[in-house]
């Protein structure tokens, strides 16, 4: 009971302080439909961190791909507090891959792809807690055997916590 309050009272003041969570949906360049879920953390600095839990799926030419992942990311506004803004993230990304004929009898380390990102993003701010974005995102990985780079782009809609 003790350790369930403890995460309870941590969760709450994590996110007293937090930005946004955004939802987004977009494609890969592999190709695969791409969905992720940001939470974005203030910093009351220019930089602002982020997590983000990913998860991308295609079932073209008759492979059944899909791919779990995690992002995480130093973000900044290029122009604050206008209708329409820039942002612009850095980070770290790691994903694990799955398909059932060509990783059937790989070990999870070996199906483990990890990297850097960016990401550039345009915002418009619809309302106070409320904006839609499109994004771009290209990352460069390490395991020449599931492929160097990943390219994803779409929409996102993005929720902003109110802040008294």
């Amino acid at each position: 009971m003790k350790l369930f309050f403890t995460m309870m009272m941590t969760a709450c003041a994590l996110c007293s302080n937090a930005q946004a969570i955004e939802l987004r949906g977009g494609q890969t360049l592999f190709p695969s439909d791409y969905l992720s879920l940001t939470y974005e953390h203030y910093t009351n600095r220019f930089l602002n961190l982020a997590g983000r839990a990913l998860f991308e799926k295609s079932s073209k030419r008759n492979l059944q791909y899909a791919a779990y992942g995690a992002d995480l990311l130093v973000q900044t506004s290029l122009n604050d507090e206008q209708e329409f803004s820039a942002r612009a993230a850095f980070g770290v990304s790691v994903q694990t891959e799955l398909e059932p004929w060509i990783y059937k009898n790989w070990k999870a380390s070996t199906r483990l792809n990890y990297g850097v990102l960016a990401e550039l993003s345009g915002n418009w701010i619809m309302t106070e807690t409320f904006s839609l974005n499109l994004f771009v995102q290209q990352k460069l990985l390490f395991n020449k055997a599931l492929g160097l780079t990943r390219f994803a782009f779409g929409l996102g809609l993005r929720y902003q916590f109110p802040h008294y």
